[in-house]
């Protein structure tokens, strides 16, 4: 599934991270596989426990894909409510 939430997203490159993405708004940085893509999915889904899990386990929450959509993009596109609240009780936008 993809989600075009900033359509003029585009990659950069970074040694630190492997790629960062510029949104229009500001620097994400860009996981497509891993806890990153696991949380985004976990949100999607709606499983509310295993988001809670990996935000407790320390996954960065503001993770996001190469269009630099974040697991609370994919929540909120999906409807899911209370894991769009838990997403932004720990800082995600």
């Amino acid at each position: 599934m993809s989600l075009a939430f900033f359509p003029g997203a585009r990659a950069l490159s970074t040694s630190e991270s492997g790629s960062i993405v510029h949104s229009g708004v500001g620097l994400l940085p860009v996981s497509l596989k891993g806890p990153g893509a696991l949380l985004r999915s976990a949100a999607h889904a709606g499983n509310l426990e295993l988001v809670a899990a990996l935000l407790q386990a320390g996954v960065h929450v503001k993770l996001a894909d190469a269009a630099a959509n974040t697991s609370l993009h994919f929540a909120a596109a999906a409807g899911h409510a209370r894991v769009c609240r838990l997403l932004v009780e720990a800082k995600a936008d």
